[in-house]
């Protein structure tokens, strides 16, 4: 587009023909505040729904009326036009503009180039409906409006908030485990004992037991032997005549060499082992059994207790990585540009003036609900009020007062059968303004157009 458009844009004029329930509909704002009046079904929110079709790109549900056969709507909104039309085939829309030499320069993509002109049209009413229903999605509209993004910061607190949850189990695991112990004696070791040098010393006092053992049948094995001979020697006295050969060969040989090795063996007889030794040695044994069970209760304990220290040290990190993030949410919402002095917003609501808005009043509520519809339509100032009888007089003035400052357009819809309020609409078209008779329209500037200029698919010419 070789000019810029000249903004900010309101509606200059719109016309319908047989859109919807609409027969014949011109409308020329004169002033900011448009009221549309009129009975229930008589054809208000039908004009809202034709601007908001031709803006938004609102799809109709019927939108050619009964017994015609095409439907046609304008918008002019002073430096753009915007023409839409409605066929059996489809719909089709053309925005263009006027340029100086008079020729028409049409925009290619229109619903595109108008949704990027429109940005979000919101009914300030919806907007109170939309607090008292779902806080929570309230807030989020205004993050969004005010371009507050928290999605990353959301997901490591979560993450944070995971981690320190497993961390946190710990400690307690570790302080139940530590409860259901008896502190040990702090001269505990750190480390089982083995058996392994006590069953040696056990086996060698054995081995000594058995040499010992082997040694004193030894002994008394010649012992045993050494008296038997000296009877024998006893019978071979009374035999000494005929046993005198035998006698000197046993005195000679065989009690000499005795009593040589009985001298030898008492000599070298090994350590003598007792019964006592063996059950001191055994009793050792067990006793190590005993201190290792106390040892293995003062390791568990202090394990526990250095788990629990180690863990409250990762959830007091986890902790500090939490107000960081915390700290991170606040700067970022208030570097946040909002629509109304005093709106800012938590984790989960809306805050106007230091407290959450759905407590504050209506007359303060409209300001903030007004003003957030406007910023979110920056360029196009046009609002689109559906509820206008909700409204108190307080309350339509103070809409009144925000959108004449603002610069900005609101078509409000209010049920009201007088034909003394605003432009009273009645059988889909204009019956009266302000209570002044107006001839009916029946023809608008969309109806006089021969159509040449939209082909017949439905699609705007180029």
């Amino acid at each position: 587009m070789s000019e810029k458009i000249r903004g900010p844009l309101t509606i200059v004029q719109m016309t319908a023909q047989n859109v919807t329930n609409l027969k014949a509909v011109r409308i020329t704002p004169d002033k900011n505040m448009i009221v549309l009046s009129g009975a229930n079904e008589a054809g208000k929110s039908n004009v809202l729904d034709v601007i908001q079709s031709m803006l938004e790109g609102l799809k109709l549900k019927i939108p050619i009326r009964d017994g015609e056969d095409r439907a046609d709507a304008t918008l002019d909104l002073g430096d753009i036009k915007i023409r839409k039309r409605w066929t059996p085939k489809g719909e089709a829309l053309e925005v263009y503009k006027v340029l100086e030499d008079g020729k028409r320069q049409t925009f290619s993509s229109p619903q595109t180039f108008l949704n990027e002109l429109t940005g979000k049209m919101v009914d300030p009413l919806k907007l109170f409906v939309l607090l008292r229903d779902d806080p929570k999605k309230f807030r989020d509209v205004l993050a969004k409006l005010v371009g507050l993004d928290m999605t990353d910061l959301k997901n490591e607190e979560a993450a944070i908030r995971d981690e320190r949850k497993l961390v946190n189990d710990r400690i307690r695991a570790s302080i139940a485990q530590i409860t259901e112990m008896a502190a040990p004696d702090p001269e505990t070791p750190d480390e089982e004992l083995t058996f392994r040098e006590k069953l040696n010393d056990l086996n060698r006092i054995k081995e000594k037991l058995q040499i010992f053992e082997k040694a004193e049948r030894d002994v008394a094995a010649i012992l045993q032997s050494l008296a038997d001979h000296r009877a024998r020697i006893a019978e071979i006295d009374s035999e000494v005549e005929r046993l005198k050969a035998e006698k000197e060969q046993i005195e000679n040989c065989k009690i000499t060499q005795l009593e040589k090795s009985s001298v030898e063996k008492t000599k070298n007889m090994p350590e003598k082992i007792t019964a006592d030794q063996i059950l001191e040695a055994e009793s050792d044994i067990e006793s190590i059994e005993e201190l290792n069970k106390t040892i293995r209760h003062a390791i568990r304990y202090r394990k526990a207790v250095k788990e629990a220290e180690r863990a409250k040290v990762e959830s007091e990190k986890l902790t500090t990585k939490l107000e960081r993030i915390e700290q991170d949410k606040q700067t970022r919402i208030g570097a946040c540009k909002f629509p109304v002095d005093g709106l800012s917003l938590t984790e989960d609501l809306v805050i106007y003036d230091g407290k959450p808005l759905d407590v504050a009043s209506s007359g303060r509520k409209i300001r903030v609900f007004v003003k957030m519809a406007m910023a979110m339509s920056p360029t196009i100032k046009v609002l689109l009020v559906r509820d206008g009888s909700l409204l108190d007089s307080t309350g339509f003035n103070e809409l009144c007062d925000i959108a004449e400052s603002g610069g900005f357009q609101v078509w409000l819809e209010r049920t009201d059968e007088s034909g003394e309020v605003g432009i009273f609409i009645e059988d889909g078209e204009v019956t009266a303004i302000n209570g002044q008779k107006v001839k009916n329209e029946t023809e608008p500037e969309s109806k006089k157009t021969d159509g040449d200029d939209f082909i017949s698919d439905g699609e705007p010419a180029s």
